[in-house]
């Protein structure tokens, strides 16, 4: 992957990374659960509002610091 700072005609410019990842959810008989599909991501939560809270938790773990906010589409 080139540098994410990138140069043209000497002015700065920041290259932006874009993250999808594919999350798989079903409902185990006990939790929520979610896995990532293609990713070594995986996490669980007594309702949905805690799963999503742990979905964002588990990316962020997964791929590290990120630049731009981590954002979840339903």
């Amino acid at each position: 992957m080139s540098d994410p700072l990138l140069r043209y005609n000497e002015v700065e410019l920041w290259e932006r990374l874009d993250v999808l990842v594919k999350i798989e959810t079903y409902f185990d008989d006990d939790f929520w659960c979610a896995r990532g599909i293609g990713e070594d991501i995986f996490t669980q939560g007594k309702t949905l509002d805690e799963l999503y809270q742990n979905i964002k938790e588990a990316v962020s773990a997964h791929f590290g610091e990120l630049d731009e906010p981590l954002t979840i589409l339903s």
